[in-house]
């Protein structure tokens, strides 16, 4: 006579299930603030290029020849003279600027933005389409910045002073945190977006041209 043999199945209790749950809610927990820091560290690699090159391109205009631009020229902040006398010749198109008179892209006491509002929450922005002014697309073509595409960062660009005065700042911003759209100036007073910044300045010492520093880019409030 053939035994049948009883098999118990036996499943997970309410309290196994429970614990499961809760070790997959911690480990979810810290996983997800770190897969999103994650994330957003790599979007931040864009400033990091393009500082990068804009470094490089301030640099390299500062030390090199600067000219006095016609209307519509390259250099709209080096105005030519328009008149006839003897004393216009010095600054008619083409002729070399002076040490003294020497500036960064944009000239003394110009700042402007590359959007309107700076992009939020890890998402790209769409730059300023008006942002056309004959002085800031001269500048931005000078510092190898012309963006045709969404960006993850604003850009704003300060040029100050001649000389051995000149000084230059760009900075780039993003709200990571932020769900309306951040219009704050973007530079190294900012308070409530991640920003990464880069300055420049004049390097001339008894008339002698010694050409320009550029700074590391560093940080300000990271992820904010």
């Amino acid at each position: 006579m053939l035994m049948k043999l009883r098999t118990n199945k036996k499943g997970f209790t309410l309290v196994e299930l429970m614990i499961v749950v809760a070790i997959i809610g911690i480990l979810a927990a810290l996983a997800i603030p770190a897969f999103i820091k994650y994330i957003n560290r790599s979007k931040t690699a864009e400033a990091a290029n393009i500082l990068s090159n804009v470094s490089g391109a301030a640099k390299g205009y500062f030390e090199g020849d600067q000219n006095f631009s016609p209307a519509g020229g390259d250099q709209p902040w080096h105005t030519a003279s328009t008149g006839g006398t003897v004393a216009d010749r010095d600054t008619r198109p083409g002729m070399p600027v002076e040490l003294a008179d020497k500036v960064f892209p944009g000239g003394d006491g110009v700042a402007f933005t590359t959007h309107d509002n700076f992009p939020i929450g890890g998402a790209k922005g769409v730059p300023d389409t008006d942002n056309s002014a004959a002085l800031n697309t001269a500048a931005l073509h000078k510092l190898n910045l012309v963006l045709e595409e969404p960006t993850y960062f604003g850009y704003h660009i300060q040029s100050d002073g001649t000389g051995g005065d000149a000084t230059f700042q760009v900075a780039a911003c993003h709200d990571f945190t932020g769900t309306t759209a951040a219009t704050t100036t973007c530079d190294e007073t900012i308070t409530d977006s991640h920003a990464v910044l880069l300055d420049c300045e004049a390097d001339i010492e008894d008339g002698t041209n010694l050409g320009a520093t550029c700074f590391p880019p560093y940080t300000l409030n990271e992820f904010l």
